[in-house]
């Protein structure tokens, strides 16, 4: 077994550091084939578990061999307060229904406060925390001016509820934190001030204090309907340096009951027209950007559901939408559009009627020329207004009126209509 004697937990710079360390052990008769699942480890009266990191053959012999297989067997052990001899039992199937035991002596560990500042600098936790000495050594100490400043990288979402609970994914480097209860998350400042729980951390094993890189989840806490933004701060301890970072958030109102509506246009069009229809909404949940306009249904008369084709804007007051459809409509009475977030539902969708004009008669508005010679074909161009909507040159006729300025007579010529153009 190496080593036989590991270190308790340590307090250094008013902070507990709970150390756990790996002992190698090697245990002879055991099959070969004997993997880590297959091996439990208990420690002391109160059985605390130790990891089982791996299981490893040395060394294999013939069925009728005695005493010759050899295997190594890595223990991360629990931390302890308590200096003392603990007996460790070594649970497998391979070792019978008898567990094998042995005995492992918890020791305190240099007092890395007193030894790092002999020599001017302080202690590295981090390095302590993943391997863990009994003697003092100057590479577990580091100078201050070595601890690195850090960098926020991104924060994914920036916005939130009021009502709490949203989870903040930060992305960070250098961030000289190497475990929660490091980690102070606060929010406002005074009577306002608030703290936020951090639901996740890690950095990545490369990570020391001079050079990191790491993720931490935060989740928001409840603050008044009144809150509209807030800056969170970030701080560490390490000894006597602090480290902190911030960024700023915005809280967004609770949304209940359904979407209104503040304005809409157009409020009417003719039952031939497509629409495009502009809405402002209200009540309705802020959209982060880019804008995902499937988060925002429509349903125009009876047609099916579908997303808004655009959605212009979107912040804590507001959402304006765009949306069309193709007609003709029925030619008199309304329109209805309805308009929900898929967060709200259907139920609470607002509801948008825009008034059906029927088609007017078609009338000219412009003829050109207006004036042509009796010997010779004259070509005319006539503007219609109000014509159908699907109108082409087979559906129309034209016929001309000519009155005889001597005697009043009146004769009736057909035109030929050569072109149309919508």
């Amino acid at each position: 077994m190496s080593p036989s004697n590991i270190a308790t937990s340590a307090t250094s710079c008013e902070k507990r550091l709970r150390l756990r360390s790996t002992v190698s052990i090697i245990v002879a008769n055991v099959p070969g084939t004997l993997a880590t699942e297959d091996v439990r480890a208990l420690v002391g009266k109160n059985a605390a578990s130790a990891d089982v990191l791996s299981v490893q053959s040395l060394t294999q012999c013939e069925s009728s061999a005695v005493d010759c297989n050899r295997t190594r067997i890595l223990l991360k052990f629990p931390s302890s307060d308590s200096a003392g001899v603990y007996v460790v039992s070594l649970f497998t199937d391979a070792l019978s229904s008898t567990p094998l035991q042995f005995n492992l002596e918890y020791v305190s560990p240099c007092d890395l406060d007193m030894y790092c500042q002999s020599i001017s600098m302080m202690p590295n936790h981090q390095k302590m925390l993943d391997l863990p000495i009994l003697e003092c050594d100057p590479t577990y100490c580091i100078d201050s001016y070595m601890i690195s400043d850090p960098k926020m990288i991104s924060v994914t979402p920036s916005s939130g509820l009021t009502a709490g609970g949203t989870i903040i994914v930060l992305q960070v480097e250098d961030f000289p934190v190497f475990s929660v209860s490091d980690l102070v998350v606060e929010g406002g400042s005074g009577v306002s001030r608030v703290f936020a729980e951090v639901s996740l951390f890690w950095q990545e094993p490369w990570s020391t204090p001079r050079k990191s890189k790491g993720e931490i989840h935060i989740r928001t806490p409840a603050v008044t309907r009144d809150t509209q933004e807030m800056t969170f701060h970030l701080k560490t301890r390490l000894c006597s340096i602090t480290r902190s970072l911030s960024f700023d958030f915005e809280y967004l109102p609770v949304i209940s009951g359904p979407t209104t509506v503040l304005e809409y246009q157009p409020t009417q069009i003719f039952a031939c027209q497509n629409l495009a229809l502009m809405v402002r909404l209200q009540n309705i949940p802020k959209l982060p950007h880019p804008f995902d306009e499937s988060m925002i249904q429509t349903q125009v008369g009876d047609a099916f559901d579908k997303s808004v084709d655009q959605v212009i804007s979107s912040d804590r007051y507001s959402t304006l939408v765009q949306i069309t459809a193709s007609g003709p409509w029925q030619s008199s009475g309304t329109l209805t559009v309805k308009i929900y977030s898929k967060q709200s539902g259907k139920s609470n969708a607002a509801v948008v009627n825009i008034v059906m004009l029927p088609l007017p008669a078609p009338a000219v508005i412009n003829v050109y020329p207006t004036y042509g010679k009796s010997d010779r074909v004259n070509l005319m161009q006539v503007t219609i207004a109000h014509a159908p909507f699907s109108s082409h040159v087979a559906v129309f006729s034209a016929s001309m009126i000519i009155t005889s300025a001597e005697d009043a007579t009146t004769s009736v010529y057909n035109l030929l209509v050569v072109g149309f153009q919508m």
